[in-house]
């Protein structure tokens, strides 16, 4: 027998269920569910290999170890992230109509998709400044854009997408969660 303190395992059962969020997505549809998830898969691989293609490419071939494509593998990457952040949780959606998502989840989805989010714009912003550079400063482009700095940034750009995403995630699952337990939406998301 557990010490008085601790709740017995079956305890906290009902109360579990009553804190998930149930995802509707695309609940108003119930006979497009299996069509829709099928085409979402479908998106789900392509964008899969064409971004996995995009990174194997920029890795193996030394014509594109230039800063442009290093950049674009990385944007490749993240893209990567996040369609493992959403399409799973979208297609689970699809197939398993109010399956529940406790907040734990939700937080940790949400905390993924906003960190690669914040990560990419970051990633978008050097981009830009690397063409700029590129194309104002020729000359200069080569010394400037050393492979040190591109390491750099792409580090800075992903590490700066976790505390934006962290401090955005804590303040918005401070908040008591009351009403009701469906979200429109298939992902757990901040709209």
């Amino acid at each position: 027998m557990p010490p008085f303190w601790e709740a017995p395992p079956w305890a906290n059962q009902s109360r579990a269920r009553e804190l998930e969020f149930v995802l509707l997505g695309f609940a108003h549809v119930p006979s497009l569910r299996p069509m829709l998830a099928a085409l979402f898969l479908a998106a789900f691989l392509l964008t899969m290999s064409g971004n996995s293609l995009i990174v194997l490419l920029t890795s193996l071939d030394f014509g594109l170890r230039t800063p442009m494509y290093f950049f674009l593998r990385q944007l490749a990457l993240v893209e990567i992230c996040f369609s493992l952040d959403v399409a799973p949780r979208l297609l689970v959606t699809l197939l398993q109509p109010g399956r529940g998502v406790s907040p734990t989840s939700c937080a940790l989805q949400l905390l993924l998709v906003l960190s690669c989010v914040t990560s990419e714009c970051f990633l978008l912003m050097v981009m830009a400044w690397d063409r700029f550079l590129a194309i104002c400063r020729p000359l200069r482009y080569g010394a400037i854009m050393s492979p040190q700095l591109c390491y750099l940034l792409a580090t800075t750009c992903w590490l700066a997408g976790i505390p934006v995403a962290l401090v955005f995630t804590i303040w918005l699952f401070n908040f008591p969660f009351c009403g009701p337990r469906g979200i429109r939406h298939f992902f757990c998301d901040i709209a």
